[in-house]
């Protein structure tokens, strides 16, 4: 039932953007898409979701029962992927970005608390709603990231530059600070902290510069 919810969603989504943008971008990932994904997803695509093959069922002893699901993950990193190389095409990112909020959005609601990739799904699909021109939601789904995992660092950088970006360059610094008690040994905390740094050095209106 939820995976049929899940296929409905994706297909609702699809039917709300241009046929032509539809007809040429395919959910399944090509073969190069494919390698540039983690090799779970290289897996589950390749072999299915069946605990008889052997490979697989070796993910779910790494995932749990949650592994059924992380082909709508895998593709919701594949349709961001996409949105990012689509810079000259605003239709194109704009299909790409929605789907990976729909494919995001689906792990979201089916997985258990205890999916290892839950505050992962929840920044990525930060990362689309920011692509989306939705940085309110964006917030909010870093937040739950960072409150799933408070030691997982991606969010807090993504949440410390749109403070940057509006000039806020103190509670920017307070997020990454806020990262680097739950991980001291971050080096991605720690770089966005250098950088940050440097932007206040050079005064408040250098952040964008």
């Amino acid at each position: 039932m939820r995976a049929a919810a899940g296929f409905a969603l994706a297909l609702a989504l699809a039917g709300a953007l241009p046929e032509t943008v539809c007809a040429v971008e395919p959910w399944k990932p090509s073969a190069s898409e494919l390698r540039a994904l983690p090799r779970y997803c290289q897996d589950r695509f390749r072999y299915g979701a069946s605990r008889k093959h052997p490979v697989v069922a070796r993910w779910y002893a790494t995932f749990g029962d949650d592994f059924v699901h992380i082909h709508h993950y895998c593709a919701g990193i594949n349709f961001l992927n996409r949105a990012r190389r689509s810079f000259g095409d605003p239709k194109r990112r704009l299909f790409n970005y929605q789907r990976a909020v729909g494919n995001l959005g689906y792990i979201v609601t089916h997985v258990s608390p205890r999916f290892p990739l839950l505050p992962a799904a929840y920044y990525h699909r930060g990362q689309a709603l920011e692509g989306l021109g939705r940085p309110a939601d964006a917030v909010r789904d870093y937040m739950a990231a960072i409150e799933a995992k408070p030691g997982y660092p991606p969010p807090y950088v993504a949440l410390s530059e749109l403070h940057r970006r509006a000039g806020r360059l103190e509670e920017a610094r307070a997020v990454l600070e806020k990262g680097l008690r739950a991980n001291p040994r971050s080096r991605l905390l720690r770089r966005a902290l250098a950088r940050l740094e440097r932007a206040q050095a050079r005064g408040p209106a250098a952040g964008d510069r």
